[in-house]
């Protein structure tokens, strides 16, 4: 699996949960972790780890960039998001050519592409997705509502 781990330290370092505030989605951590406002995905490495998918940070990226001036637009760039999450000690999850194809193996349950492709990932690694999206927790026993 092609992972980057980065753990970064910083004065005051921000909390996981802060650093997920905006993120689309998160991959992590044995236990159960209920991320503010994020999916995560659980299952790989140490007890500990939790993974951010690149696809994450190319939807906030996008997210960001179409800002039209309303409460509900994404506050923070890409670069910024991805400095949080590093900051935080999150592993990366590259997306690769077999996680692109496993999207082909869902079912029509969500049109979501950057949900989908996380949902392809958590799928093929295996890890566990937990998330406060219904629809994506259709997806699969493994994935965990919360």
């Amino acid at each position: 699996m092609p992972t980057m781990r980065r753990s970064i330290s910083c004065s005051p370092a921000p909390t996981r949960e802060a650093s997920t505030r905006y993120a689309g989605s998160a991959l992590g951590c044995r236990r159960r972790h209920a991320v503010a406002s994020a999916s995560a995905i659980t299952g790989r490495g140490s007890s500990n780890d939790i993974f951010l998918s690149a696809a994450s940070i190319w939807e906030i990226t996008i997210k960001y960039a179409l800002n039209r001036g309303r409460p509900t637009d994404m506050p923070v760039s890409g670069p910024q998001a991805l400095a949080h999450f590093m900051a935080a000690g999150y592993a990366f999850l590259s997306v690769t050519g077999e996680h692109a194809a496993a999207v082909s193996r869902l079912p029509d349950l969500h049109r979501d592409p950057f949900d989908r492709i996380i949902v392809a990932q958590a799928l093929y690694e295996p890890l566990r997705l937990i998330t406060h999206d219904a629809q994506v927790g259709a997806y699969s026993d493994s994935i965990e509502l919360v």
